[in-house]
């Protein structure tokens, strides 16, 4: 398969590099404030996908939002990170290695660029659909942070479709209309890193234009963690007689280096340890949307998108082989003979490097009508929308027996693996995926402070897998899922400024063509490079009532100000959840129905501004378990054994999920001291989570931890400003995921450590400093 990757990452290196030509800066409030004046008081939220908005006050669920100049401020790599931050509930984790690649976690669901994480979560940018066709993964290191207007998570919704089991993150890019002028940002220090951006937005008459570029390059702080990403993004606009229409384009291309989890041993001796490599990835995505707002009279208004999207992958994984000498001319697998020569001398310890190449090509468009007028004196907003999505996926994975050195480096030998008896032989795949959705949503306003919200979605996933090989012939399937997602729900205005919200509602998430083309505990996956034919999965369902308070309260008095905050309530159920297992085939797993989950907690969140505080605060308590027994694989759980049987474990009701950390506490502010010099902190803390592949709870937990950021800005005039950035300021040394990996893999061969501890983590950035200049022009 070719997948031009070179090409695509040298065009936005271009990009990139006649953005920085001039070496400059970034965005300060009073240029945000240059478009549209004062930032609004009072907090819009999206409701329906192409961002029917209401206020925050009227949605009778959870509503967190992140605006530019909060983004700003932050000044972070990702948005992922922004929001981990500052974003009650949110949280982020390193699966693989890369601070780029991070996956964020919400109310024990997840939106991650890792294939092969169950997601949970379904992400939009300007009312498109994001998380790619194949595995549903987002890759939010791809999106340009500078250009981001809003980034909201919205709960309770079933209008958002697919994967929106616990919410929906919901982008809103910048415009020519919302941003005027140039902006320049450059920033760089710890592990070599260099971060900048550069932004232009012009209004001319009914026409505006925007357009951003966002670098990041680091050498990472763990070996081979060298990483670069360039993004872009850029909108055309035309507004007239309150219709607008714009063309925006985004793109992106990274080079990861995923140093992956370590053994706890070798990251507690040396932190920036791996355990083995070469572990990369590439990836490039481009997008083309076209979106529409037409009021076609005072009461009735039309949005609608059309869009297509480029999506590229190509990942390669060093690992240590199940294929080892047994004493004959080839390799064996656990004892049994193969066609792969025995090349190296005795003793030695064979590798192998599983590569795979994706390519997705995606259109989709959705058409959405609004009407706003009185029904018997009341006011009334009903909104109806249709949405198609449609995918072609073409897969490609092989892998290469390889040499492993004692530092863990795996070389390849040059001969390719094709053992159909071992599960193991390269694979060609063709995915086809259509999605349509139907859905309506109304609020009806029984009185001025009572509002009844009611609604549904009706989800239609079809998916088509085609064995290109002629080899697995079984793997071809045609997969329909569907399902009708109620919501209901009421609003109740305390006062003004405050009020109380109750609803239920439920959601879908139909399996991927991943998941479906590895399902099967007989025929276990290198997930994902190889495929094989599996039983169906079964559809998850998402039942939620969730129930709380919210306020937009001015303050008064010797500090005068706003107050936002709320208080969250939450339950939600998980019906044939699904879970990626290992496989007693070592380095290999599959994907389950796991039974029922449950996930129910709190969210508890306030921020107060002032002319010159900006001070936050929350708190999240999450309890994630399983509702159902059920028989789960995890061979390298020293503790898993269910009816006699080793490697499995009895997962019983009340059990943890692994992977969800049960409290998050943050605090934050900015102050300004004085009208040139602001200085800032925030203290981040999560608690301890158990191991993945631990979920009888049988081990220690991987520890909680604290980390405490610094900022200082200090403007020079009106159009620079320098900045310093400290994160991780008492350098504390902490994991942020841990799973269990095979102990006996390296086991009576000379000159490699003999484990005796299955725990493997990845290791959280040490302390990091950053200086920068921002201008403006």
């Amino acid at each position: 398969m070719s997948i031009d990757l070179a090409h695509s990452r040298a065009l936005f290196a271009s990009v990139f590099l006649v953005g920085f030509s001039s070496s400059l800066v970034f965005v300060p409030r009073a240029l945000a404030q240059q478009a549209g004046g004062e930032l609004p008081t009072v907090e819009v939220v999206a409701t329906t996908p192409l961002g029917a908005g209401t206020s925050a006050l009227n949605v009778p669920n959870e509503t967190q939002t992140l605006d530019s100049q909060q983004i700003e401020t932050l000044s972070q790599s990702t948005i992922t990170e922004d929001m981990a931050r500052r974003t009650p509930g949110v949280s982020t984790t390193d699966s693989i290695g890369s601070p780029l690649a991070q996956s964020l976690n919400f109310r024990g669901e997840t939106a991650s660029p890792v294939p092969g994480t169950p997601q949970g979560l379904a992400v939009y940018m300007n009312g498109v659909r994001i998380n790619e066709s194949y595995g549903d993964v987002v890759n939010w290191d791809l999106i340009p942070t500078v250009a981001i207007d809003t980034a909201q998570i919205v709960t309770g919704n079933p209008v958002f479709g697919l994967n929106a089991l616990a919410g929906a993150v919901v982008m809103n890019m910048k415009n020519g209309f919302t941003l005027q002028g140039t902006e320049f940002d450059l920033q760089g220090g710890s592990d070599y890193t260099v971060q900048g951006s550069a932004q232009y937005g012009v209004n001319k008459g009914n026409w505006a234009y925007y357009v951003a570029t966002e670098g990041v390059r680091t050498n990472g702080y763990r070996y081979f963690g060298q990483s670069d990403v360039e993004r872009a993004y850029g909108d055309v606009g035309y507004r007239a007689e309150g219709n607008e229409v714009h063309l925006s384009m985004t793109g992106g291309a990274d080079g990861l280096g995923v140093a992956g989890s370590t053994p706890l041993i070798l990251s507690q001796q040396n932190p920036a340890s791996v355990f083995t490599t070469p572990q990369t990835t590439n990836t490039t995505a481009e997008m083309i949307t076209l979106s529409d707002e037409s009021h076609i009279n005072d009461k009735l208004k039309f949005n609608g998108d059309i869009y297509f999207r480029n999506y590229g992958q190509a990942h390669v994984d060093g690992n240590i082989s199940n294929f080892q000498s047994c004493g004959g001319a080839t390799l064996c697998n656990n004892g049994n003979p193969t066609a792969i020569p025995d090349t190296l001398p005795a003793g030695s310890l064979y590798g192998e490097i599983d590569r795979n190449w994706t390519h997705t090509e995606s259109t989709g468009a959705t058409a959405q009508l609004t009407y706003d007028d009185k029904i018997f004196g009341h006011h009334n907003t009903l909104t109806a929308g249709v949405s198609v999505d449609h995918g072609w996926t073409h897969f490609v994975g092989n892998s290469e027996i390889g040499s492993l050195a004692t530092n863990f480096v795996v070389t390849g030998l040059g001969t390719y693996i094709n053992e159909p008896a071992s599960d193991v032989s390269p694979v060609n795949l063709n995915a086809q995926n259509t999605y349509l959705g139907i859905y309506v949503l109304d609020d009806f306003d029984i009185t001025d402070r009572l509002t009844l919200h009611a609604g549904a979605r009706f989800n239609d996933a079809q998916i088509n897998l085609n064995d290109l090989t002629g080899a697995s012939p079984n793997l071809n399937a045609n997969n329909n899922f569907n399902r009708i997602n109620p919501v209901v729900g009421a609003t109740f205005k305390i006062t003004p400024d405050i009020s109380a919200y109750a609803s239920y509602s439920e959601a879908n998430r139909a399996p991927t063509p991943l998941e479906l083309g590895c399902s099967s505990p007989s025929q276990p996956c290198m997930i994902d490079n190889f495929l094989v034919s599996d039983p169906p999965l079964k559809q998850v369902v998402a039942r939620t009532v969730e129930a709380g308070f919210k306020g937009d309260n001015p303050i008064s008095g010797p500090i005068p100000g706003r107050l936002d905050w709320s208080a969250n309530f939450y339950r939600t159920e998980n019906q044939n959840d699904i879970y990626n297992v290992q496989s007693q085939v070592t380095g290999f797993g599959y994907f389950t129905n796991a039974g029922d989950t449950l996930r129910q907690g709190v969210d508890l969140g306030a921020t107060f501004t002032t002319d010159r505080w900006d001070a936050y605060a929350s708190y999240s308590y999450i309890q994630a378990t399983f509702l159902t027994p059920v028989q789960l694989s995890s061979p390298n759980n020293p503790n898993a054994t269910c009816n006699g049987a080793t490697g499995v474990e009895c997962v019983m009701p009340g059990d943890n999920l692994p992977g969800i950390p049960r409290h998050k506490f943050k605090i934050g502010f900015d102050y300004e001291i004085l009208p040139k010099w602001k200085v800032g902190a925030d203290l981040v803390y999560r608690s301890g989570q158990y191991y993945v592949g631990d979920e009888i709870n049988s081990l220690p937990q991987v520890p909680g931890f604290a980390t405490l950021n610094l900022r200082t800005s200090y403007q020079v005039n009106n159009n620079v400003q320098v900045f310093g950035l400290v994160n991780n300021a008492l350098d504390y040394r902490y994991n942020t995921f841990g799973a269990l990996f095979e102990t006996d893999s390296t086991a009576g061969f000379a000159g490699f450590p003999q484990f005796n501890d299955p725990r493997s983590v990845t290791v959280g950035p040490p302390l990091e400093i950053y200086v920068g200049i921002k201008a403006t022009l």
